[in-house]
């Protein structure tokens, strides 16, 4: 993910997805800024829910890297947001490597009898349909 750098003023590069399923969210992030003032004016991080969470570290070196591990629900939106307060004086930019996150498990057998139902009643229905 790359910041912007066109002079506009303030502006939010997103990635969103909303889970299906409640598991363990993780990923490793290595952020970069070519910006002169540092990692201020770029910085990166992740939305829950439309929730900010700010990884990079305002005063901290021009590169970054870490490691994040948290539950997440179905339903949740989550998001990586590249934040740029300014637009100006240079991008940043962020390489998301080792993404995880909860898949829906398998159907059971359960949830697919109703299907099962529906599927032998449509059968027999054609099957009078073609005796007449």
């Amino acid at each position: 993910m790359t910041s912007s750098n066109d002079g506009a003023g303030p502006d939010n590069t997103n990635f969103l997805i909303t889970f299906s399923a409640t598991g363990t969210l993780s990923f490793n992030w290595n952020y970069l800024t070519t910006d002169q003032d540092g990692p201020l004016y770029d910085p990166f991080g992740y939305t829950i829910n439309g929730t900010f969470t700010q990884l990079t570290n305002n005063a901290g070196l021009n590169s970054q890297s870490g490691a994040v591990s948290f539950t997440v629900n179905a339903g949740n939106v989550f998001g990586f947001r590249q934040r740029s307060t300014d637009s100006a004086l240079g991008p940043a930019t962020t390489t998301i490597t080792s993404f995880r996150a909860p898949v829906p498990g398998p159907i059971s057998a359960l949830a697919l009898l109703p299907l099962a139902a529906v599927a032998r009643y449509r059968h027999r229905y054609q099957s009078l349909i073609k005796l007449r």
